[in-house]
């Protein structure tokens, strides 16, 4: 469960970065985000095996956490990123994430 943490507080971050730089950083990160999405959609049904559901509900947490971090950098370009999305960080991790 801490490395889904993990993943999704680094998701949310990079994506708050990226709407931050404007609309193009914006949609950079979408489509950046998206195409991820697919791969790992892929890779986690003929890969790691895992269910279908499995699969839909890791792809709906990550895409959530992406559109937030994006949302948030949007809203609040001036800010810091990692505190924008602070409340999907772990307790605990390194501050180098």
């Amino acid at each position: 469960m801490q490395i889904r943490l993990v993943l999704t507080n680094t998701h949310s971050k990079a994506n708050a970065e990226a709407a931050q730089l404007g609309s193009t950083g914006e949609a950079t990160a979408k489509f950046i985000s998206d195409a991820r999405e697919l791969i790992d959609y892929y890779t986690n049904i003929h890969w790691k095996k895992m269910s279908l559901q499995a699969t839909i509900q890791d792809r709906m947490e990550d895409q959530n956490a992406n559109t937030y971090g994006r949302n948030k950098g949007r809203t609040y370009p001036d800010d810091d990123a990692g505190e924008l999305v602070e409340q999907l960080r772990p307790r605990g991790l390194d501050d180098r994430y």
